[in-house]
């Protein structure tokens, strides 16, 4: 009898912890019907003006002073997910699935290339798994808040 010794590829099992947490995601949506609220609003908000700051270049109007960064925060996360509503509309659950989507995959990939260059490839991929365990990371994905996109860009 033969033996087959396969090896699962990290990059696999990345893919499915990341794909496991979007479409958990993507179902809390679909269940949840609030509406965002106080900073996630705001900031839902400011990709809007994002959005339509960038249809405006569109049409070679600019309307500058409507794309002004946030009084506190700055301009990335309003940009990032103001690109894909030409593609996917403006709605706030498609607001939170790109936010989600994009920051997640930074978070991972970079959390799995620290731990990786520090020791092995095993304690990258038990680091990827437990950072996306944690409460706060897990339940940031579910809402349009800027704490997600910080902690993968730290």
């Amino acid at each position: 009898m033969l033996k087959a010794n396969r090896k699962i590829s990290p990059y696999f099992i990345l893919a499915v912890i990341i794909l496991f947490h979007l479409v958990t995601t993507f179902i809390w949506l679909k269940i949840d019907k609030s509406y965002l609220k106080l900073d996630a609003w705001g900031h839902y908000r400011y990709s809007l003006e994002t959005y339509d700051f960038l249809k405006g270049i569109r049409y070679l109007k600019f309307p500058l002073s409507e794309i002004e960064p946030q009084r506190w925060h700055g301009i990335l996360v309003g940009f990032s997910t103001a690109f894909f509503y030409f593609v996917f509309g403006n709605a706030q659950d498609t607001a939170i699935m790109i936010n989600s989507a994009i920051f997640l995959t930074i978070l991972v990939l970079s959390i799995y290339g620290i731990a990786k260059k520090i020791s092995n490839a095993k304690a990258g991929l038990l680091s990827a798994f437990v950072i996306t365990s944690y409460p706060i990371i897990f339940n940031n994905l579910r809402i349009y808040m800027l704490d997600l996109p910080l902690t993968s860009i730290v």
